[in-house]
């Protein structure tokens, strides 16, 4: 059996929040929780601590870009890298590469990728 992870789902659309949460709350070895905004996320993570979050860049109050600058710059090291993975509308090749800045490690079109996607590249993590 494979170590539990605690995946942290940080997006404001709440209809694909609640996808989500179904379908990770149906993985025996994943646990999940979410925020609905980029401020809310980091919070989560400094009290959390989980192995990856899985983040939307188009949010209020604090979007995914400005999440993922004070998550890279943070003192803690371990915070700081925290694996995240990209799930969003936004598909321009600008956008994607202004994301590689901070090491992310995948990058899904939540209309185009597939929760199945998504659960495999959570899974290949060490």
């Amino acid at each position: 059996m494979q170590n539990s992870k605690k995946i942290l789902i940080i997006d404001d659309d709440r209809a694909f929040m609640e996808e989500m949460l179904g379908r990770f709350r149906e993985e025996k070895d994943i646990k999940v929780f979410s925020a609905g905004n980029g401020e809310e996320g980091f919070e989560l993570v400094k009290n959390e601590k989980p192995d990856a979050v899985l983040l939307d860049l188009i949010m209020p109050k604090l979007d995914g870009i400005g999440f993922l600058k004070k998550l890279r710059s943070d003192l803690d090291e371990d915070m700081s890298e925290t694996p995240v993975f990209i799930v969003t509308q936004q598909s321009d090749a600008k956008r994607v590469a202004e994301t590689a800045r901070y090491n992310i490690k995948g990058y899904f079109i939540k209309n185009a990728s597939t929760f199945d996607q998504v659960i495999s590249k959570i899974r290949q993590m060490k």
